[in-house]
């Protein structure tokens, strides 16, 4: 489908547009940190099972759009951007509220 193609451009291009080399290409991404690797590997792997969901059409797009979350949420991980939820849910996870 048309909406898959230009999502695919569109994250080949946020790619090429963060390239960490001098070459103005963009082809070349350096990761030195281990968990940047595996952060930006489960990304990866999310969009693929995205990329499988959405070509089975209509009844697979929130199992896909699941994947698209879950994509974005490894790269925050990487970028420093913090869920509300994940904040709560360290802060809390200690405490027992309601006794």
């Amino acid at each position: 489908p048309e909406v898959i193609q230009r999502l695919t451009d569109v994250v080949q291009e946020q790619i090429r547009n963060t390239s960490t080399s001098n070459e103005q290409d963009g082809d070349n991404v350096y990761l030195t940190r281990e968990r940047h690797r595996t952060h930006v590997q489960a990304s990866y792997e999310n969009l693929q099972n995205f990329f499988i969901l959405a070509d089975q059409g209509a009844e697979s797009m929130d199992l896909a759009a699941e994947e698209i979350r879950c994509a974005n949420t490894q790269l925050g991980r990487i970028l420093g951007a913090v869920d509300v939820e994940e904040v709560l849910d360290v802060l809390f996870a200690d405490f027992c509220i309601g006794k």
